[in-house]
């Protein structure tokens, strides 16, 4: 997410993780959670945001450029046309 211009960043750092499932963030979160809060209260008093997704497209290299696209779990992205064709297909529901 961009700030307006002018105004500050919404963010101060990200971090990006693979998962199984939800349900397997939740329990390595939950493991160590009181740790996790305790170290982040040394360095920040900002409250932390949460975004789970799904990854609906493999990265890939093309002419030296990353390309990826992730949908939100919140509000459905669509997938831009030229990664499209290599969408990520659960077996399940093939």
């Amino acid at each position: 997410m961009a700030a307006q211009p002018g105004a500050p960043a919404p963010y101060i750092a990200a971090f990006r993780a693979l998962f199984e499932s939800p349900d397997s963030f939740q329990k390595a979160c939950h493991a160590h959670a009181a740790e996790i809060h305790g170290d982040v209260q040394n360095y920040t008093d900002i409250a932390p945001v949460v975004q789970l997704g799904n990854v609906s497209v493999a990265t890939l290299m093309a002419d030296a450029k990353i390309i990826s696209n992730f949908t939100n779990a919140l509000a459905h992205t669509e997938l831009d046309d030229p990664v499209k064709p290599l969408a990520w297909v659960d077996p399940s529901e093939r």
